[in-house]
């Protein structure tokens, strides 16, 4: 039996068939499968009317608003034409539904009026919404409008939507399905909505191609911009069910993981199923030695890419992904533009909305004081950044854990609940008061966050002078922190720019990475990361490059740590004017000064150097309250460094072993210059020189037993040290290992 088509989806098909195939052969596939749909009755939709909001049942509290209803006026000066049924709902800025829908109708004739009022989902605050409104089953219009702090609606934009707009389709009956439902509930992810009509017409393009057995169209690789809320795996499993069917298993590529295979493994073929393969980590992708994880991805995406029967998925922040693809643009052919979306746009109204929606469902109601409380709360919570994800089951966390679980101990303890009568104890076991909301699951992690990175900082051999320091200014920080909540006067600024002074291999740039997370965690920084960067990457050859080049590494560095290796070479010694290193210090003064920066700037390197560099420039060393002067280790903690990086890789080392490795350390001190590279040195002394020994003699016994690959002896820490020596003896002049140039 032939399918039906409307008009211009034969055309469009007729004009496929005949380009892929000779012409009557198309033209026949074409009769013997499908057929116009008999064409429909004239639409008939009104002229745009004049739309009023207003916030219905507004209650105030300090420094915001809520309400449970919006009362929607639509007005139309002329007579309406047919019989009309006008369904409306309210739907946030990013789409996500903010009421039910509510049905209205009008009757031939009558120069009408709509008056509704929309209950919401959880509640209104302020924020940006979107009415909704359809005629006769058909998408009419999209009335865009702002509710401000003060609960004021902004007059509004009105757009009538046309037969192909994404609007039209996103209020149409095409996502009737589970995996279209889901994606418009996400909160933000407006670009990841509006792509759903190029996916469910690709799919069904697809399907009748497939029938015909024409070849699938191959656009099958999305990007999607991560900022972290939201859960990836789902929303990557929701595309690709929605652009191939129910059938699709998942695979997670996460080259940050070190212990991933480098080899993509892909499945034996399977006709009924398809494979959604979210790949992450591309940071991990740009350092040195991933050239053959490079390679292989690239393999692996034309293969799939020339079966078409995937969903390949790149997720990661856009910095990230935007330099992945400039270092690597063979793979920007595999992701057209407008298959690169962002994910981001959540507000914190649409949090609020959906905590109270699930109050609601289950049957439960806040006291004026509780929802006061939990609208507070979770205001405070997104302005600090401590909200990590944004979906159904971190709030289901949330209010089950704290807040139902506390209601729940509330009422364990007051012998009036259990005695009261039905009716009575009904309504207390529903009531839900201001007492029950704990807000220390934000903070809990905050805090959490701050005591993992400093137990790993705690792990560090030696640094107990800058672990004390670290510990007394969170201490410092959190109090300042508490006293503008208290709304206690504080002259803090959060400006707390670091110099870390040393000489190599002292821990300088690992510090700086726990350092990032650390402020993290006391909320001073809002992703903490490293950029690292020096004279190379910062100065440029010629007028102009420079400035370009320290405002991209700045936008960049936002929300994470700047750190300068070897800060005192963007100066040089001589009065050059052509030196372009000066400006970069003179553009950075002004990111330095800023109160509240979202940036932690640290310069690295040499003590005398350091000073020497606040030297040059009057309004540097103002700019960095804090410094910390990394030690040279001594000979134990040099041979702890070396114990460990060896147990930790399973060997075992005996006493003599350890003792004959310690006196090694101490002849080298003894050798020692400005260069000595400490911790690398020691680094490289075990990786490279004691291993290669333990190698060379466990492979010459007959019958190695599994305790010989284990066992590092003293004898190989002496053939590796003497081997050194004379390789300094021949070329005294030559670089020595685990030493900077």
């Amino acid at each position: 039996m032939s399918e039906q088509l409307s008009e211009k989806e034969y055309e469009e098909l007729l004009r496929e068939l005949t380009e892929q195939n000779d012409g009557q052969e198309g033209l026949d596939l074409l009769i013997n499968n499908f057929s116009l749909v008999p064409a429909d009755e004239p639409v008939h939709l009104p002229e745009e009317p004049k739309i009023a909001v207003r916030v219905d049942g507004l209650a105030r509290g300090e420094r915001f608003w809520y309400a449970k209803e919006m009362a929607i006026d639509v007005r139309f000066n002329k007579k309406i034409e047919v019989r009309s049924q006008f369904e409306l709902r309210l739907a946030f800025g990013s789409l996500k539904p903010a009421s039910n829908k509510t049905i209205s109708t009008l009757r031939k004739g009558q120069i009408g009026r709509l008056h509704v009022n929309l209950e919401a989902c959880g509640l209104y605050t302020a924020g940006e919404y979107v009415l909704q409104m359809k005629v006769n089953d058909i998408p009419y219009l999209e009335y865009s409008f702002s509710v401000d702090e003060e609960g004021k609606v902004s007059e509004g934009k009105t757009t009538l939507l046309s037969e192909h707009s994404a609007g039209s389709f996103l209020m149409g009956r095409e996502l009737d399905f589970d995996e279209g439902r889901m994606v418009m509930g996400f909160c933000g992810c407006k670009e990841v909505k509006e792509l759903l009509a190029h996916l469910v017409k690709l799919r069904k393009l697809n399907d009748l191609r497939s029938d015909l057995m024409i070849p699938r169209l191959l656009n099958n690789g999305y990007v999607l911009y991560d900022n972290g809320k939201q859960d990836m795996d789902e929303l990557s499993v929701c595309l690709a069910k929605i652009l191939f069917g129910n059938n699709v298993d998942e695979t997670h590529i996460d080259y940050a993981d070190e212990d991933m295979d480098d080899t993509l493994h892909t499945p034996p073929f399977d006709h009924e199923t398809h494979r959604c393969w979210m790949v992450t980590g591309f940071s991990a992708l740009m350092g040195n030695g991933s050239s053959n994880s490079v390679n292989g991805l690239l393999k692996f995406m034309k293969h799939k890419k020339s079966l078409g029967r995937d969903l390949i998925v790149f997720v990661g922040s856009e910095q990230e992904l935007k330099s992945f693809f400039k270092m690597y643009p063979q793979f920007g052919k595999f992701f057209p533009k407008q298959n690169r979306v962002h994910t981001g746009g959540e507000t914190v109204t649409e949090l609020i909305s959906m905590v109270f929606e699930f109050i609601n469902t289950n049957n439960f109601q806040c006291t004026t004081a509780c929802r006061s409380k939990l609208i507070v709360g979770l205001k405070k919570a997104w302005e600090k950044e401590l909200v990590k994800g944004v979906n159904e089951e971190d709030v289901e966390y949330f209010v089950s854990n704290y807040v139902l679980e506390n209601q729940g101990l509330r009422l364990m303890r007051d012998d009036k609940c259990l005695k009261a009568s039905k009716e009575w104890s009904q309504m207390m076991m529903k009531t839900i008061e201001a007492e029950d909301v704990d807000f220390s699951s934000f903070y809990a992690d905050q805090m959490d966050e701050f005591e993992d990175r400093m137990s790993r900082l705690d792990e560090l051999v030696g640094l107990s002078d800058l672990k004390q320091n670290l510990r007394d200014f969170f201490l410092q920080t959190r109090f300042e922190v508490r006293r503008r909540e208290l709304g206690l006067s504080n002259q803090s600024d959060n400006r707390h720019h670091m110099l870390f002074t040393g000489n190599p291999g002292t821990g300088k740039t690992t510090v700086a990475m726990l350092m990032g997370k650390v402020f993290h965690a006391m909320g001073l920084l809002s992703k903490g990361d490293v950029v690292k960067v020096d004279r190379a990457s910062l100065v440029g050859e010629y007028i102009g490059q420079t400035e370009k080049n320290v405002s991209g590494i700045l936008k960049q560095a936002r929300g994470n740590v700047l750190f300068v290796d070897e800060a005192y070479a963007l100066f040089s010694d001589k009065d050059d004017s052509r030196d372009y290193g000066k400006r970069v210090v003179e553009t950075l003064l002004s990111v330095l000064a800023e109160p509240n920066p979202d940036i932690l700037v640290i310069f690295a390197g040499y003590k005398e150097d350091i000073e020497r560099l606040m030297s040059m420039n009057d309004g540097l060393k103002g700019r960095f309250p804090h410094e910390f002067f990394f030690p040279d280790f001594t000979a134990d903690e040099l041979t702890l460094i070396g114990r460990n990086l060896l147990e930790k890789n399973g060997y075992v080392l005996l006493p003599e072993t350890e003792a004959c490795m310690k006196s090694v350390v101490n002849q080298m001190l003894l050798r020692k210059d400005k260069k000595f590279a400490n911790a690398r040195w020691m680094t490289d002394f075990v990786n490279v020189q004691v291993l290669k020994h333990t190698a060379r003699r466990v492979t010459a016994i007959a019958k190695p037993q599994k305790k010989d690959y284990q066992l590092v002896l003293k004898e190989d820490v002496l053939d590796a040290w003497q081997e050194l020596c004379q390789k300094q003896a021949k070329n005294p002049d030559a670089k020595r290992i685990g030493f900077v140039a």
